[in-house]
Parts: structure tokens; C-alpha cells; sequence
């Protein structure tokens, strides 16, 4: 600093003492509600400059004035990741103008404590029952799992494979999903999260699934699973930002489902709440690729003669749209030469036939009119039509016959007016390694369990396998 600007500091720093002492007394009349309203939070002082005069009369004014400060200010935990392009810069830009695209690092989500100031106001998502009521079962998927949205187009596959991107837009809102398979590259599902975090906030929280659960509970929400989010407490993380300079409220969902690790961004419109539903639906509208979904981790110990496990969980439909967990069990028989998976607590025996072996499968909780069947097919059973042996062999009537070409076999569907009631029987002709085999599903209607026997129908078909392949 040269001579002539010390000099003429020195000699105004008396005029400045008295201003100071002057703007004390009055901040302290004014009271300290209005002294707060005028200290802004440390975030929008992150791009004040102090050069030359200006920064001595500012440190001044400053250690001349300790009454304002009667109060903490606020505490932004924010404020490392709002420094590279501060708020303040939205106070003073034109409402045209558009905000600076964010370099800065990305959310270290490790940081991101409760807000309670903000969490009064982020369950305000337009949550509906009649939303959920129904949905689209037109789904896109990422890996074993699909998803969907309640009155919304499918999700679009950005990128496929074992690590999966989903991208779906709505009018004021966009949602990215990550599916991770575990046989994905982590390094780059690591490298995909942090491009996600890269964003600008100003204010921040976390919350919890059990607040979460604990909202959709009170709007009487209805989900195709049980429990709402089919997600354990401890493997999931539930994050909300607020952008003042984007004008953007976030959402950032990170847990593990079904086995797979998912990674959600969500972000919506500042001032339309009413779309922040979608986070939360993305997590209960999903289903699986498989009729059948082997959950990872749920294998029993591997038969001793048979290279499967003795028993593995399933997550199936349960319905036309709902879906359940389900214990199976294997069935190994030497008369059909198939291994199967059935429900844990069903019974089966084995019937023979002129052209067929039948092993039948009854569930206890089901109907007794109600089974299932894994049928070999003799060497002499008809390749062309065989609706009438199927007449002769189960309790199925002509006029209600109606037999449809598929590309993997033939499926037979019938409707039955017997005398115990009304039925559904769909029968599924396949073939493994040259032997033919045929599904039963014989639905009592009474019950209606169509849908559940239709499921397991699929399952025992899927998973039939050739016990000569695996001793």
C-alpha cells in the first residue's frame, strides 16, 4: 500500500468510527429479527471481494457491531458444495438470464445430514390412491427387474446390459435410474453415480424408508408388493436438495433391490410439488423379467445328486398386477426325468395315463378342485391336435375348447362348467432335448385362482430341467 493511501485512510478512520458506532446503535434498536433478516447465511457470501479502503472499513464496521449478531445465523451444511457457483449469483442475474452450467464436485452424500427446516415441507409430493389403483404392466427393464409408472409412458432403455441406465421425462421433471447387476463393472457404476451427483444445491436433507412408508400409509396407498417398497431399512438412503439458482428441487434414492443396487436422481421443478410423487412410485411399480425371479441369496444348500438347490425364494405375480415372495422347493422325478421347483408346502403323486405320465401337484391352501400338472407325453401321443385326448383325460368339455398356435408349442385353453363348479384349465405343450412335455393348470374359479396357478404354471415349465444335465 503507498504512502498517499495510508495516509488518507488514517485520516478518515474517525469519520468511519463514528458511522460504525452510529449503524451499532441503530441495528440494536431495530431488534435482532431485523438485524437477522439482513446477516444472509454464509452460502451467499461466498463471492464478496474485499480490496484496498473497502476491506479496512468493512473489518471495522465489523468488530465495532457485536450486538447485531445476537443470534446463531442458520448452519447450511451446504456451503462447500453451493461455493463454486454461489446463490447469490441468482439474486443478480436477470430472470432471462440462465444460470451457469455447475463444474464444481460432485454431492458427497456422506455429508448430508437431517434438515429438519426442510423436511417439514418435502413429504408434500401429491401423493393419490387413485394414482395407484391401477398401472400400466408395460414396462422397461433394467437387468432382471422392470419398471413402470402409474398413467405414464414405459422408461426408455438409455443403456443396456449389466449395468442398466433408465431415463424417463414427465412435463416439468425427469427421472435417471440406475440398475446395477452384481456381475456389472462397479468402477464404472461408481463413475455413473458421481456424473449424477454432479449438481449445485442450496439447502439439503436426508430422511428415512420408515418416513417414507409411514406417508404412503396415511394417503392409504396401494402397492403390487407387500410392505409397500420391498426394501429393507438398512439398505436403503433417501436424500432431498433444494437449487435456488436452478430453480430445481432433487431427490437422490440409493438401496438395494431384489439384489440389485439402484441409484435413482429425480429432479423436479421448484414450484411443482406435486410431481415428487414419481420418486417414490419408481420404487413400488416394478416386476420382473422372469415369471419366476430367483431371488440372489435365497439358495438352499445344492442337492447331493442334483446340481440345483433344494430350495430357493421366488418372486412372482400373485395376480393380474400384484406380485409375492414365495419358498419353493425342488421335486426331482425319475418317471418324467425332470427336476422341478414347486410351492414349499405342496403334495403331488404320480398318474398314469394311456399317452401320458401325469404328476400332479396340489397346493393345501388351494382349492381341492384346483391342481397343477408336469405331464411327459408318450412316444405315440399325436403331434396334431390333441384336444380330444386332453377331452378324454381331464374333466374339460368340447364347446368350450378354444386351441391357439404359439411359437413355442401349442396352448390350450379351456373354460368347464362341471358340476363341483366353474374352471379354467390352460395347458402348455414344450419339449426339452427331443422328449415332449405338457403344463396343467386346472383353476377353480370359486377360489379365483386363476392367475396364481397360472403364474405357477410358468414357473414349473421355466424351471424344468432335464435331470440327465445335471447329475
Amino acid at each position: 500500500m503507498d504512502h498517499k493511501l495510508r495516509q488518507a485512510m488514517k485520516e478518515r478512520q474517525p469519520d468511519l468510527r463514528d458511522e460504525a458506532k452510529k449503524q451499532s446503535l441503530q441495528a440494536f434498536k431495530a431488534g435482532t429479527v431485523e438485524a437477522e433478516a439482513t446477516a444472509k447465511p454464509s452460502r451467499f457470501l461466498t463471492g464478496a471481494v474485499f480490496t484496498g479502503a473497502f476491506a479496512a472499513v468493512s473489518i471495522t464496521a465489523v468488530l465495532l457491531l457485536p450486538v447485531i449478531d445476537l443470534q446463531p445465523a442458520p448452519v447450511d451444511t451446504n456451503d462447500e458444495q453451493e461455493m463454486p457457483v454461489p446463490d447469490e449469483n441468482s439474486e443478480t442475474k436477470d430472470d432471462d438470464q440462465e444460470p451457469l452450467p455447475y463444474d464444481g464436485p460432485p454431492v458427497d452424500l456422506s455429508l448430508i445430514g437431517e434438515n429438519d427446516a426442510m423436511l417439514g415441507s418435502i413429504f408434500n409430493r401429491g401423493i393419490d390412491r387413485r394414482d395407484t389403483e391401477s398401472y400400466s404392466v408395460d414396462m422397461e427393464g433394467g437387468n432382471d427387474l422392470l419398471f413402470s409408472l402409474p398413467d405414464e409412458a414405459p422408461f426408455q432403455v438409455e443403456k443396456a446390459g449389466p449395468l442398466t441406465k433408465l431415463t424417463h421425462e414427465v412435463d416439468g421433471g425427469n427421472l435417471e435410474l440406475l440398475v446395477n447387476h452384481p456381475d456389472a463393472d462397479q468402477a464404472e457404476a461408481e463413475e455413473q453415480k458421481l456424473e449424477m451427483l454432479s449438481f449445485r444445491y442450496s439447502e439439503s436433507t436426508s430422511y428415512t424408508l420408515s418416513q417414507v412408508l409411514r406417508q404412503l400409509h396415511d394417503e392409504d396407498i396401494r402397492s403390487p408388493h407387500a410392505g409397500i417398497i420391498p426394501i429393507d431399512e438398512e439398505e436403503a438412503s433417501f436424500y432431498s436438495f433444494i437449487s435456488e439458482t436452478d430453480n430445481q428441487f432433487i431427490d437422490i434414492v440409493q438401496a438395494e433391490l431384489y439384489g440389485h443396487d439402484i441409484f435413482l436422481k429425480a429432479v423436479y421443478d421448484l414450484d411443482q410439488p406435486e410431481l415428487r410423487k414419481y420418486t417414490w412410485y419408481t420404487l413400488m411399480f416394478f416386476g420382473f423379467s422372469e415369471e419366476g425371479f430367483v431371488i440372489p441369496g435365497s439358495e438352499g444348500a445344492v442337492h447331493p445328486d442334483i446340481d440345483r438347490p433344494e430350495s430357493v425364494d421366488m418372486a412372482r405375480r400373485s395376480g393380474a398386477s400384484d406380485y409375492q415372495d414365495q419358498t419353493f422347493r425342488l421335486m426331482a422325478s425319475e418317471e418324467l426325468g425332470l427336476s422341478i421347483y414347486i410351492p414349499e408346502d405342496a403334495e403331488y403323486e404320480l398318474l398314469s395315463h394311456e399317452w401320458m405320465k401325469e404328476k400332479r401337484i396340489t397346493v393345501p391352501a388351494q382349492s381341492e378342485y384346483s391342481f397343477l400338472s408336469l405331464i411327459k407325453l408318450n412316444e405315440n401321443f399325436p403331434e396334431s391336435d390333441p384336444s380330444a385326448i386332453l377331452e378324454e383325460t381331464f374333466p374339460v368339455e368340447e364347446e368350450h375348447r378354444e386351441a391357439l398356435e404359439v411359437d413355442d408349442g401349442k396352448r390350450f385353453s379351456y373354460y368347464s362348467e362341471a358340476s363341483e363348479g366353474n374352471y379354467h384349465a390352460f395347458f402348455l405343450l414344450h419339449e426339452l432335448d427331443g422328449e415332449r412335455y405338457m403344463t396343467l393348470s386346472y383353476s377353480d374359479y370359486e377360489d379365483y385362482n386363476g392367475g396364481t396357478f397360472f403364474s405357477l404354471a410358468e414357473i414349473i415349465t421355466d424351471q424344468a430341467k432335464l435331470i440327465s444335465e445335471q447329475e
